[in-house]
């Protein structure tokens, strides 16, 4: 029957109140009555009309409410003061009375004292209204029987109803009762039932929505590794590509920062990456030249170069008279001088520079113009010669013009645009003229050889004949030689005052030697040497040596004119077609700074080698000790000298303590390492030998420098405190023919030997531990509570420093005898190569062989381990010095040039530098260039044009990204021979 109801009606209930006294009261119901017993599906359990909630704007309130009414099955009136007396409930009261039963309409009581607004009168069954004031006057006789009424006058000041209230919830059952024609408590018990269902299905849907979730987040979890692998095999593949290209790159800069690039891309860099490095940091120290930039001429041909005093600028003088010039860091044109109105004859193109202001051009057969180099190429003087013109040469003032002609030269005051005085005796034909520095002598090269004039006093010092024909001239800025080559070939170097020969130089037997260059400070020489390419020499001791490979332009092409720029850091050169003197283009190359010249006096064979703690100093000896400042190259002379010494061995203190073991014993010097009056290179003087120290062959320092260990030729390893001055109190022996060295138990051991009367040691032994074999390598742990040692006969072992008892067994690290032995500073690995070469890595706790390392190129000499222990270096018969990685085994760097044995190797405290000491040729000094430092400098070379810009693309774009970290050292430069 209620279906049937509401199907016919299209709202369950119609509010009726006073929206100003229970406003929110109603708002509460209206949303209690939607949802109180609501079944999960439905989107409300009953469908209660309320104006604000229902109806929208209209211009015909009445109407719309009358409709409503129309459309309710009951009425429910929040009855009180405020309704009663309200127009609007009146009238929606009036319509239901006329409209509906009086069962249909449900009286709610909303005034705290309804009990005495709505009075029962039983006698005259209706409200007792002369005391009912909670009721308006429209019900008048409608109940015929006292109706029941719902109390929520407790709840009209609540804050916040809601069904989780139990009065509130019993009131809304109470009206909800009647309108869904059900009883009260199955009401309530349904609403129970829905809240169950409605609990359980949120339950169900949270628990699948957790599922669901933990799925998501193991699917994102999953998605985000495999994103994570796919980025790490992506950078482990962009690294190896970049090592790749590092080690095939041809500019030594952009190997480098494609190096960096390697190194950088994954959070651990790769071996290969590191080895890529580490080749490159080697190819950026030793480059001699590299291409930087290359200009081409727009059809015409070039004649002379010349560089602009800051050497940010590069000039060419034309056949056709013009100037074209280049800025090198851009690449840009700049303004170009015109060229000649009239065309000038072939081969009539001799050109001169005078600094960056005039230009001499010959103009015909015999005329001769001085230009402007300022755009638009002012003419400021013309002279006409007695003879075609042959070569042009300012001299240095750039008063004189020297003009060659057939037998003679003129030369022409640029002042007063004359002729002041013609040189007899020249060539038929000259090819090259060239000024002497001071501007007092002459000299004229042509094709049957050369002429050299003193033009102070018009004088011809000397005419040579040449089989070849002479094309090229360059004074040393000196003026003390002269450099002239020949077609041949050939360059000779001639006194610069007499002419004489001091000395030739070959570039080529196919090649004339088209031009000669020196660079400004003298220490360089250039030769243009046509399709055999371009040579260099540089000058040491007064002697021109090699520099560099030749550098090739292509089949038929090579460089005819040369042009130092003003800091020598940078060579340009015309090329041209072979037996043309015209050139086509111009290419510059970058020219590397020469390196130090390496000191005097040093121990020529490098037996032992040791840093200072201050990673500055370093002690070297074989025949004599020195002492070098790596930095300065400044040297000390250990004095007296120590015959042969075995070994040296700085104090960890820092304090300047040095001590050296030789035959007649061990000795402590005091150098002062900080720059004093005192430390000035000369002689540091030892005391003298320690007592009973002779034959000693290693040193080591304890930790805290306190003690100095002594292996010695007898089997003896001997403790010896570093200060004190008493007499030795003990030293305890192994019987002979015991397995092992031990001591007795008792700790009072009495001496064997005493010091004569008199005698006063700088230094007291506080232990000998007994013979058993030659310790040649030893070592203290970091506790200074043991000392380990290396035998010659390839076992090592240990001792406890306070009680002298051995730790354990001694054991077999280098089969067959060992060559070297080097301890980790953790003690925990222990390096040797036996005398077969084979070098092998131990873990010492264990006593177990970790590995075997490859890649010595050759035997393995020396041995020492970086102050981490991460990377060991080894030298070898090649004289090259290998890294490897401790832990991997993996091979990261070798040097690239070696040639003497290595005898001695050290890694400096810092880590930062390695000293290898050869059989012949002193000391090197292998440095490591962190990668930030590396950074800045690709970043510099590449900046100089934009093809070297170009040539270090990515590498340059991960320098200027920045965020570079340096990495562990690989020290493998070559900072420059010392010896």
């Amino acid at each position: 029957m209620v279906d049937d109801l509401a199907a016919r009606y299209e709202y369950d209930a119609f509010i009726s109140y006073n929206r100003k006294a229970d406003g929110r009261l109603a708002a509460a119901l209206h949303d209690a009555l939607h949802r109180f017993a609501k079944p999960w599906y439905r989107l409300r359990a009953r469908r209660v009309f309320r104006d604000d909630d229902s109806l929208g704007a209209n211009p015909g309130l009445w109407p719309s409410l009358e409709r409503a009414l129309a459309a309710s099955r009951f009425l429910v009136l929040l009855a009180g003061r405020g309704s009663a007396n309200s127009a609007w409930v009146a009238r929606e009261l009036e319509y239901w009375c006329r409209e509906r039963e009086p069962d249909t309409l449900i009286v709610v009581a909303t005034d705290p004292d309804h009990g005495d607004r709505l009075v029962w009168s039983e006698p005259d069954g209706d409200f007792d209204w002369s005391r009912t004031t909670a009721l308006p006057p429209a019900l008048r006789g409608l109940f015929p029987a006292e109706p029941r009424i719902v109390d929520l006058a407790w709840a009209r000041d609540r804050d916040r109803l809601t069904l989780d209230d139990p009065l509130f919830r019993a009131a809304v059952a109470d009206i909800a009762a009647p309108i869904s024609g059900r009883p009260k408590d199955e009401l309530i018990g349904e609403d129970v039932r829905q809240h169950r269902r409605t609990m359980r299905w949120v339950r169900s849907a949270i628990a699948v929505l957790a599922g669901l979730l933990v799925l998501a987040v193991a699917a994102a979890w999953i998605a985000v590794r495999q994103r994570d692998v796919a980025q790490d095999r992506a950078a482990v593949a962009e690294a190896r590509q970049y090592a790749a290209e590092s080690l095939a790159a041809t500019d030594p800069y952009a190997a480098l920062g494609l190096a960096i690039a390697a190194e950088q891309r994954t959070p651990e860099p790769l071996p290969e990456a590191r080895t890529a490095y580490a080749t490159a940091v080697q190819r950026a120290a030793t480059w001699t030249t590299r291409p930087i930039a290359q200009y081409a001429s727009p059809d015409l041909s070039l004649r002379e170069l010349s560089w602009s005093p800051d050497g940010s600028r590069l000039r060419a003088a034309a056949d056709d008279g013009s100037v074209l010039g280049w800025q090198l860091s851009t690449g840009a044109a700049l303004p170009a001088v015109p060229a000649f109105d009239t065309v000038l004859p072939p081969g009539y193109d001799a050109v001169a520079w005078y600094g960056q202001s005039t230009l001499a051009v010959q103009n015909g057969l015999d005329e001769v113009v001085l230009r402007d180099l300022t755009p638009p190429g002012r003419t400021r003087a013309t002279f006409r010669t007695a003879s075609e013109v042959g070569d042009l040469a300012f001299a240095p003032d750039g008063r004189t013009l020297a003009v060659t002609i057939p037998g003679g030269v003129e030369l022409w005051d640029t002042v007063r645009a004359r002729r002041s005085v013609t040189l007899g005796g020249g060539p038929a034909t000259s090819w090259r003229t060239a000024w002497s520095p001071d501007g007092t002598r002459l000299l004229v090269a042509g094709d049957q050889g050369m002429w050299f004039w003193d033009v102070p006093h018009r004088r011809l010092l000397l005419s040579a004949a040449s089989a070849s024909g002479l094309w090229s001239i360059a004074w040393h800025p000196s003026g003390s030689t002269v450099a002239v080559g020949a077609d041949n070939g050939e360059v000779t170097i001639r006194d610069g005052r007499s002419g004489a020969v001091r000395g030739t130089l070959a570039i080529g037997q196919r090649s004339r030697v088209a031009d000669l260059a020196w660079s400004r400070d003298g220490n360089r020489l250039a030769a243009a040497g046509g399709v055999d390419g371009l040579r260099m020499w540089t000058l040491r001791d007064g002697r021109l040596i090699p520099y560099g490979s030749p550098l090739r332009s292509g089949i038929d092409r090579g460089p005819r004119r040369l042009a130092w720029s003003p800091d020598g850091r940078m060579l340009a050169a015309g090329i041209g077609f072979a037996g043309s003197p015209e050139l086509d283009d111009l290419h510059v190359w970058a020219v590397a700074p020469l390196p130090p010249d390496a000191p005097a006096g040093l121990p020529r064979t490098v037996r032992v080698l040791d840093w200072a703690p201050d990673s500055h100093h370093l002690a070297a000896g074989d025949l004599t000790v020195a002492v070098v400042d790596a930095r300065t190259r400044d040297r000390w002379t250990v004095r007296p000298s120590a015959d042969s010494p075995n070994a040296v061995a700085w104090s960890p203190r820092g304090d300047g303590t040095l001590a050296l073991a030789a035959e007649d014993g061990v000795r402590l010097a005091q150098f002062a390492t900080t720059t004093t009056p005192a430390n000035q290179p000369g002689a540091v003087v030892a005391g003298e030998p320690l007592w009973n120290s002779g034959g000693t062959r290693a040193l080591a320092w304890s930790p805290g420098g306190d003690r100095v260990a002594a292996g010695d030729t007898r089997g003896r390893i001997t403790l010896w405190a570093a200060s004190g001055g008493k007499r030795p109190t003990a030293t305890l022996t192994v019987p002979a023919g015991s397995e092992r060295p031990t001591a007795p138990a008792d700790s009072g051991a009495q001496p064997t030997a005493t010091a004569e009367r008199g005698e006063r040691p700088t230094a007291t032994p506080t232990a000998a531990i007994g013979e058993y074999g030659r310790p040649d390598w030893l070592a203290w742990s970091a506790d200074g509570g043991t000392v380990r040692a290396g035998l010659t006969d390839g076992r090592a072992l240990s001792w406890d420093t306070a009680t002298g008892r051995p730790g354990g067994e001694p054991w077999t690290a280098a089969p067959g005898g060992a060559r070297a032995m080097a301890w980790s500073p953790d003690g925990a690995g222990l390096a040797t190569v036996s005398r077969d070469g084979t070098l092998r890595v131990w873990a010492v706790a264990e006593r177990r062989l970790r590995r075997t390392l490859s890649g010595i190129g050759g035997d393995a000499t020396a041995l020492s381990w970086s102050p981490d222990g991460t990377r060991l270096a080894a030298g070898g018969y090649d004289g090259r010095v290998r890294i490897w990685q401790a832990a991997g085994g993996t091979l990261l760097a070798e040097t690239t040039t070696g040639s003497a044995v290595i005898t001695a190797l050290d890694w400096s405290p810092d880590g930062n530098h390695i000293a290898a000491g050869a059989a012949t040729g002193g000391i090197t000094v292998y440095t490591a260039h962190p990668e930030r430092a590396s950074c800045a400098r690709v970043r510099e070379a590449a900046g100089l044009t934009p093809m070297t810009a170009e040539a270090a693309g990515v590498g340059l774009s991960v320098c200027r990204a920045g965020r570079i970290r340096d990495l562990p050292p690989l020290p493998v430069v070559a900072e420059g021979a010392q010896g």
